[in-house]
């Protein structure tokens, strides 16, 4: 009920997760949900993304919205760029996201990091990936 909840907030008054947890249990009334908060929000989600490590969902929104909006993906262009972010240490572990590398802002003293989207001939996206800044 609350994945529910949150594509209901999305498609009629979108908002934050926190908003929308906010919208969910107090202006309006979903059969099933008695109340919701933003740690429902994100346990959810999170939820989704574990049910689906095959990417079967992600694969069917994929190819209901490229038949949606009849676009034609049998050409992709790919192209990269990063981001830094505000601080001075890089994260640390073996899994680190936010990482020092080349910087295409010239900022190389902040860690960042490396954002991948496909587009198709007509420059509408369809999928965005996100690596370790030193990728």
């Amino acid at each position: 009920r609350v994945l529910f909840a949150l594509v209901a907030n999305r498609a009629v008054a979108p908002m934050s997760k926190l908003s929308a947890a906010e919208w969910a249990g107090q202006d309006t009334v979903i059969p099933g949900l008695t109340g919701m908060d933003d740690d429902h929000a994100y346990r959810a989600m999170d939820l989704l993304i574990d049910a689906d490590t095959c990417g079967r969902v992600q694969e069917a929104v994929f190819f209901a919205v490229a038949n949606l909006f009849n676009l034609e993906v049998d050409l992709l262009f790919f192209d990269t760029t990063s981001t830094y972010f505000e601080r001075d240490t890089e994260d640390d572990g073996d899994d680190a996201f936010r990482r020092f590398g080349h910087s295409k802002d010239h900022r190389s003293d902040l860690p960042q990091i490396v954002i991948g989207l496909a587009v198709t001939k007509e420059g509408i996206p369809v999928r965005c990936w996100c690596w370790p800044g030193n990728s």
